[in-house]
């Protein structure tokens, strides 16, 4: 790939005496930015792309960029290969059971008959693995990483990579390097019985809390379809998940709505206990004009049953997820 990068910059170079910017490859076609100070003819461009055409037997697009003109606002984003639709899991703070609330989307998406994958970008706290009861290494096959499947649902996770033990201390850019390379080389793709390959239906990403690198990465480099934002009802979590709202809001990125977890505890008796307050987050949702897509209960037995590796979580609170799954699939058409 750099050979070829390098043999369009020496085309460009000596028949045109342009300095090339920078070169993105997409879908077999190569983007070649050219900073220039001044507009330029369209034909020039057309010019340079039958070039590198008759010289080098490839397809380019040629954008000429004016100096006041930053590359971030022509940054192409990707398409993940293998996936049809992008949705994230996003959470104010750390504690409020976005990976429990993730992992179940996968799972009740992968038993309604659908393909699905989730990936856990929480480099630093990734938690997948266990809730899965996946503790082998991931495999790496012709370049790309071979996703375990547990439950019908493709995995992959820094948990697969690195011991539980160890601890990751690394800078920003080293994580969202890391992030790139597991997205892009995962193969995500289904295979049925004969090992015919086709799309995943869904990709479910389980992002760190707060707002930080891996988000905005996600934002300016892949097609994301949406988001939800998870919170549990005591008004902190809710102001920091307001904050959630806001980036990705600020990113270009749908919120399809809000999940209320750990909402209450069910009594011997049936009935409700609010621990953490009552009404909060569907105040919130009103207030910001947003979804309250689903409010699920707080319940020790689905807690263990993660802790365990089971995450059908004992198929407690099952058609309050099948319900929220049949939301999101409508969101998401």
């Amino acid at each position: 790939m750099t050979d070829i990068k390098d043999r369009i910059k020496k085309v460009i170079q000596s028949g045109f005496a342009y300095k090339t910017d920078e070169i993105i490859e997409k879908e077999e076609i190569f983007y070649v930015m050219i900073d220039v100070k001044t507009s330029v003819d369209e034909k020039i461009a057309k010019d340079i792309e039958k070039k590198i055409s008759d010289e080098l037997n490839i397809k380019t697009k040629i954008c000429f960029i004016q100096s006041q003109i930053t590359k971030k606002n022509v940054k192409l984003k990707q398409k993940i290969p293998g996936i049809k639709k992008i949705i994230l899991v996003c959470s104010g703070k750390g504690g409020v059971g976005k990976s429990s609330i993730a992992s179940n989307i996968a799972y009740y998406l992968s038993i309604a008959g659908h393909k699905v994958g989730l990936f856990d970008a929480d480099i630093y706290g990734p938690s997948i693995q266990k809730i899965f009861g996946v503790d082998e290494e991931v495999k790496i096959k012709d370049g790309s990483f071979i996703p375990h499947e547990k439950a019908g649902v493709k995995l992959m996770s820094m948990g697969f990579i690195v011991k539980s033990d160890d601890a990751l201390v690394w800078r920003g850019p080293m994580v969202t390097k890391t992030l790139n390379n597991m997205l892009l080389h995962t193969d995500w793709h289904h295979k049925n019985f004969i090992g015919i390959k086709s799309e995943l239906d869904y990709l479910v990403i389980d992002t760190p809390p707060g707002t930080g690198d891996v988000h905005l990465s996600l934002a300016e480099n892949y097609v994301i379809d949406g988001a939800v934002i998870v919170s549990t009802p005591q008004e902190i979590a809710l102001s920091n998940a307001h904050r959630s709202v806001d980036m990705l809001k600020k990113l270009n990125i749908k919120v399809f709505g809000i999940i209320e977890n750990m909402a209450y505890l069910i009594n011997s008796d049936n009935s409700k206990n609010y621990i953490f307050g009552s009404g909060n987050v569907k105040r919130y949702a009103i207030e910001n004009g947003l979804r309250l897509l689903a409010t699920i209960p707080l319940i020790p037995e689905m807690s263990k049953s993660f802790d365990s590796g089971d995450v059908s979580g004992g198929d407690f609170a099952t058609e309050d997820f099948k319900d929220l799954c049949e939301v999101l699939k409508r969101l998401l058409s």
